[in-house]
């Protein structure tokens, strides 16, 4: 079955523990970025870190054998599953006020997107938001949990386009993009987009009034992917991705931010292993997602910025 990462690219690859060239980074694996914890240790592949409180929902085959949807507080060592099927469910987005989760699911065959009440999260319970031929992917509420923000893969040109849902049902298109994130104040959204004659994505701002976008990181040296602002938002954190010499598929780096500008840059991580997801948390703190073998785990850190 296909993920819809892997879809986008073959961006799975990059982001789900794949085995490709896991031994090349294994050597230096072993120190953490200073101030870092490892937050699970399931011996599984936790992703899709989404901030819920004083803790995260992830996605993991942890105890089911498909992946399904955990909650871990940051207070509690152990993971509490919420929501689990005979099929995958990833990329969770629990709404501002908690009381209901958007999320993909193939269940359907392709994957659709689908929302339900917390707590009870029970197949029964799912309302389908979108599903069609298309695959859906990247779920995210507006700060007013007003609207719902995810991508639908165009399979005819090929391209992620960005969809709104208001809270009537009605339905917009909003520009070409990957895994959008709504700026605090709602005006605008943060997405990859691929980049024409090049192997990384970029990371580009949509103004929501205008149709507007900019390109944060316009030269070709670097590209990012999985972005979300920061809670202030003043910055947008992301995993950077560098293309390789030899053309073949890039793996992403270290967290970086860069500033709403575009003129500020930071890196917040320095460990040689793969790195997506960074999202920002209670506490100023951020999660992300950090592979070691076959493995990918949730790490913590303080967040320090300019």
């Amino acid at each position: 079955m296909r993920h819809p990462w892997k879809i986008a690219g073959s961006l799975l690859a990059l982001l789900a523990g794949c085995r490709s060239r896991a031994a090349e980074h294994e050597r230096a694996l072993s120190t953490p970025d200073h101030g870092h914890s490892q937050l699970t240790a399931l011996h599984s592949s936790c992703d899709d870190p989404a901030p819920d409180g004083p803790g995260v929902i992830f996605a993991s085959p942890y105890t089911t054998g498909r992946s399904a949807l955990y909650k871990r507080n940051f207070q509690s060592p152990a993971p509490i599953l919420l929501a689990g099927a005979d099929a995958d469910l990833r990329m969770p987005a629990p709404s501002p006020d908690g009381r209901t989760l958007a999320f993909v699911s193939n269940t359907r065959g392709k994957w659709d997107l689908f929302q339900v009440s917390l707590p009870h999260t029970e197949v029964a319970r799912w309302t389908l938001v979108a599903g069609s031929d298309e695959d859906e992917a990247t779920p995210a509420w507006s700060p007013d949990g007003e609207q719902l923000a995810w991508s639908a893969l165009d399979r005819r040109d090929g391209v992620w386009r960005m969809r709104i849902r208001a809270r009537d049902g009605s339905v917009r298109e909003v520009g070409e993009g990957l895994a959008p994130a709504w700026h605090p104040d709602g005006t605008r959204l943060v997405c990859q987009r691929s980049r024409a004659g090049s192997g990384v994505w970029s990371l580009v701002v949509v103004d929501l009034a205008t149709g507007a976008s900019r390109d944060l990181l316009p030269t070709p040296e670097a590209g990012g992917i999985t972005p979300a602002w920061t809670r202030d938002g003043r910055w947008v954190l992301y995993a950077r991705v560098v293309p390789r010499a030899d053309g073949t598929e890039p793996e992403p780096g270290d967290i970086w931010a860069v500033s709403a500008d575009g003129a500020g840059h930071a890196r917040l991580t320095a460990t040689a292993a793969p790195k997506w997801c960074p999202r920002e948390v209670e506490g100023g703190r951020f999660v992300y997602c950090r592979r070691q073998g076959e493995t990918v785990d949730l790490w913590m850190a303080p967040l320090r910025l300019p």
